[in-house]
């Protein structure tokens, strides 16, 4: 399971935390900034008034007029006499004993430097840090407020700003709904497939078009088995009603002879639904191959022995065999090669008068067998149709033997063809071109 949190909440979240960071360490480094600017102004300032004392001192005024003196130049500052006297100069001519310590706030919020005199008297010069914290203070309560009022319009602006980014994703996600709905042939077609949400568009439109591609295929195959069965159930009817009727009649014959002639019948028309049966399975197979071994087949050998099995079943037949090679071999499976030859062979014999010529020629990578009779041909213009399912010119067989051997040759990679009166098989020599899967199952001739 897939964690799937607000994309606009996380960057919104994100993008304002990232703006909170900024404006806080530019709130620090403006705090910082300025108090150590503060900082050197207050030094300064001392520096001053220290610089301001010792000429006051250098002039040499007398004791009693010191603070006098120090008040008119400026100079904050507390004298401290050696009889233990204490005199600010903001006090003027008022003395004390001794000053009482001052509170560590107050202390705190000013900086000094003493002047000692050579008769012990102690200038300590003052200067207030009062200003320059009151000033820090303002800072710190602006910058808290702009920061604050900063990130609630960052907030603001940036939700409505993730809004615009994501409309894309909203875009793919209604076409997605679309989809959804049947509207198989939208696509979203990116204007850059190397962005994130490019990929996810390509991305989408390729799980689309394997999603439509699938359905075809899932619409043709239910097309291809409803024809199938449509055209199965239509070639068993007549023989199956046929057998049932003979066999009816059978039981009701009195006659040993006509029983006898009947049962003859019952195992011609079995014997004719069977070859059908394994037609139509063999078909069914082709049509949804397994994975099998391909290896080396002889077709001289192939042919050899059906051309004999051919010649058991029309004595009178004269079968001609030309090959150029005694051995000519070809990559594919043995078993299906042989019906499919088997079939063009039964073909040529139920068609031919008095012969059949067979050639195998080699011819670069590709290995030809043409197989010809005397027999009438394929009236002209009907030449691509004694290759469609249960297409059978003189009425004769189950019109599936010429769709089996055509089908086995293209699972070969290979084509089968009706040139000028004569089929032509056609496979590749070598097996470079790989043939595709065949099914394991056992098949019979058919016509």
């Amino acid at each position: 399971m897939i964690k799937t949190p607000s994309l606009r909440n996380r960057m919104t979240a994100t993008t304002v935390a990232v703006v909170a960071v900024v404006v806080v360490a530019l709130d620090a480094f403006v705090y910082l900034s300025l108090a150590e600017r503060l900082d050197e102004i207050l030094d300064q300032v001392l520096q001053a008034r220290t610089q301001a004392a010792s000429q006051v001192v250098r002039a040499d005024p007398p004791i009693s007029s010191l603070v006098t003196e120090l008040s008119d130049a400026g100079v904050p500052a507390v004298v401290r006499f050696p009889d233990g006297r204490v005199v600010r100069t903001e006090d003027g001519d008022r003395l004390f004993d001794r000053l009482p310590p001052a509170p560590e706030a107050a202390s705190a919020l000013q900086d000094s430097e003493v002047l000692t005199l050579d008769d012990g008297t102690e200038i300590e010069v003052l200067v207030s840090r009062g200003g320059a914290n009151a000033t820090l203070r303002r800072v710190l309560v602006l910058e808290t407020i702009g920061s604050l009022v900063a990130i609630v319009l960052a907030i603001v602006v940036l939700n409505r700003a993730a809004r615009v980014v994501t409309r894309p994703v909203d875009r793919i996600v209604d076409v997605a709904d679309q989809i959804a709905d049947g509207r198989t042939d939208l696509r979203l077609e990116p204007s850059d497939p190397s962005t994130e949400v490019g990929r996810m568009a390509a991305a989408m439109d390729r799980v689309v078009a394997a999603l439509e591609e699938a359905l075809e295929t899932a619409r043709r195959e239910e097309r291809r088995s409803r024809d199938f069965l449509a055209d199965a159930a239509h070639q068993l009817r007549t023989p199956v009603a046929g057998l049932r009727a003979t066999a009816e009649t059978v039981l009701t014959s009195a006659s040993p002879d006509e029983r006898e002639e009947l049962l003859e019948n019952v195992a011609r028309e079995a014997d004719r639904i069977g070859r059908l049966v394994n037609s139509l399975l063999a078909m069914a197979r082709l049509d949804r191959p397994e994975q099998v071994d391909q290896r080396p087949v002889d077709l001289v050998d192939v042919l050899t022995t059906e051309v004999a099995h051919q010649l058991s079943l029309a004595p009178g037949l004269a079968v001609d065999l030309d090959a150029t090679r005694p051995s000519m071999t070809v990559v594919g499976d043995d078993m299906w090669l042989r019906a499919a030859l088997g079939n063009l062979l039964d073909n040529a014999r139920r068609h031919a008068r008095h012969r059949v010529d067979v050639a195998v020629r080699e011819v670069g990578a590709t290995t030809t067998v043409t197989i010809h009779d005397d027999g009438p041909g394929v009236p002209a213009g009907r030449e691509d149709h004694v290759f469609g399912r249960f297409v059978s010119l003189d009425g004769d067989g189950s019109g599936l033997g010429l769709p089996i051997a055509r089908a086995i040759a293209q699972a070969h990679e290979g084509t089968l063809e009706l040139v000028d009166g004569r089929f032509e098989l056609s496979l590749p020599t070598d097996g470079s071109s790989r043939p595709r899967s065949l099914p394991r199952a056992e098949t019979t001739t058919a016509s």
